[in-house]
Formats: C-alpha cells, sequence, structure tokens
C-alpha cells in the first residue's frame, strides 16, 4: 500500500506537472499566435502608412513640380513684362524717324546729367545745331527726303561722338541737341567741328540753300561748370543764343557762346 501510495503521489505530481508545463505552453503558443496576429497587423498597419506617405510624398512631388512651373511661369512673365516696360520706356523717349532720343528724353538726360555735374564739379557743354535751310530742302525735294537727312544726320552726329558718354537727342524739327558730360568749351567746339566735318561728308546735295550746295548746318555751343545757384535751363538758353548768333552770322559754321567770331 505505501509503494502504490507513493507510486500514484508520483504519477499525481507528474501529471499535475504536466498538465501545468501544457497550460504554461498554451499560453505560451497563444501569446505566440496573438504576437504573430498583432505583428501582422503592424506590418498591415506599416502598409498602410507607407502607402501613406508614399501617396503624401508623389502629391508633395507633384506640388513642388507644379510650384517649380508657376514660378518658371510667373519669371517669364515678369520678364516679358520687364521687356515690354522696356520697350515702352524706350519707345516713349527715342524719337521714331531718326532712333535717338528725342525732346523728352533731352529733358531727362540732360538733368540727370546736370545734377551729376553738380554733384562733382564737372564741366558740362551742349551742342545745338539747326540744318540750314531745311524747309526750303522739304519743299524742293519733298519730305520724304527731308526724313533721309534728318536719319543720316542724327546718324552721323552719333557716329561722331563717345559712345558711352555724349548723348546726341533730336531737339526738335531739323534741330538736334548734343549732351557732353565732362567736357569743356574747348573739347565741345572741336566735337561740333568734327560732327560739321562729318555732315559736309555726306555730301547731299541742297540746290535751295544760300550758303552750300550741300546740306549743311549751323552749330551752337556753351559751356559751364554748373552750380546750386543755377538751373540747367540757363546753359539751355546760352546754346539757344549761340545758334541764333551762328545763325546771324552767315550758317554753316560753329559758334561757341559769346565768342568774338564764329569759327569756320
Amino acid at each position: 500500500d505505501t509503494a502504490h501510495q507513493g507510486f500514484a503521489l508520483t504519477i499525481t505530481v507528474y501529471y499535475g506537472f504536466m498538465l501545468v508545463s501544457m497550460l504554461r505552453l498554451n499560453k505560451m503558443v497563444e501569446q505566440s499566435v496573438q504576437l504573430q496576429f498583432d505583428n501582422l497587423d503592424l506590418l498591415y498597419q506599416l502598409g498602410r502608412e507607407k502607402n501613406h506617405v508614399e501617396e503624401t510624398n508623389r502629391t508633395l512631388e507633384l506640388d513642388i513640380e507644379n510650384r517649380k512651373a508657376i514660378e518658371q511661369r510667373l519669371m517669364e512673365e515678369k520678364i516679358e513684362a520687364e521687356v515690354k516696360i522696356h520697350q515702352f520706356t524706350k519707345l516713349s523717349v527715342e524719337d521714331g524717324l531718326t532712333k535717338v532720343m528725342n525732346r523728352r528724353g533731352f529733358n531727362e538726360s540732360f538733368e540727370q546729367h546736370w545734377n551729376q555735374a553738380i554733384k562733382y564739379q564737372d564741366s558740362l557743354s551742349l551742342i545745338m545745331l539747326d540744318i540750314d535751310y531745311f524747309k526750303n530742302f522739304n519743299d524742293y525735294y519733298g519730305h520724304p527726303r527731308g526724313d533721309e537727312v534728318l536719319y543720316k544726320i542724327a546718324k552721323t552726329c552719333t557716329a561722331n561722338v563717345r559712345k558711352e558718354m555724349d548723348l546726341v537727342t533730336r531737339y526738335g524739327g531739323e534741330e538736334f541737341v548734343v549732351i557732353l558730360p565732362k567736357t569743356g568749351l574747348n573739347q565741345a567746339c572741336a566735337v561740333a567741328q568734327k560732327l560739321r566735318t562729318g555732315l559736309a561728308s555726306l555730301g547731299i546735295p541742297h540746290a535751295e540753300s544760300k550758303v552750300a550746295k550741300i546740306v549743311s548746318a549751323s552749330f551752337g555751343i556753351a559751356s559751364m561748370i554748373p552750380q546750386q545757384t543755377l538751373k540747367s535751363a540757363d546753359l539751355l538758353e546760352l546754346v539757344d543764343q549761340a545758334l541764333y548768333s551762328a545763325k546771324s552770322n552767315g550758317r554753316n559754321c560753329v559758334y561757341p557762346c559769346d565768342p568774338l567770331k564764329p569759327e569756320r
């Protein structure tokens, strides 16, 4: 009986241990299965998150591309607008016939050069030229030929001044004004003589001129170092007076402001 009891106790303990072990194993299996389900669910969630992130990235890439396209279009429109503004500005100050600056362009540029000369106390000179007997030329040869003469004179003047500094403008009708920054009276007279020679070299016939057989011009020159107490109109008045004196003294000459005699 004692042996049987011991054996029974051993069997009971063994089966109890096995039962506990199986319960633990079953729990571990359940936990493992649950963990696998959790992992699968996590993988599924990660997959969804990945897809969401990829979709977001694609959306962002499209937004970036769209933004770049919009920025590019805006930049092109800005450049186009700037070009149009530049063209409009140029047209507003350019003489359509001679392709040099018109009266408005002269006024704006002259004021700028005047203020610059005041600031640095530099000499500023003007050459005003008027084509001799131009009305007679138009009446005899016709206005189209007169327009050709104006264009050729503007082109000749532009070719005979400093490109980076001097400025040829059509002041009105058959009058032109050349702005000469940092230029004294003697230098301005030399430039005017150069322009007069260049005009003569064109050899444009003028049968109705009373001073030459070809198209000629009268040149008035004025120069000063601008001061705060003066106005730009003072220099303009001087050069206008010089031109009037050139016309009064036989035309086809270079006449500095308040000279002893005209230079021919």
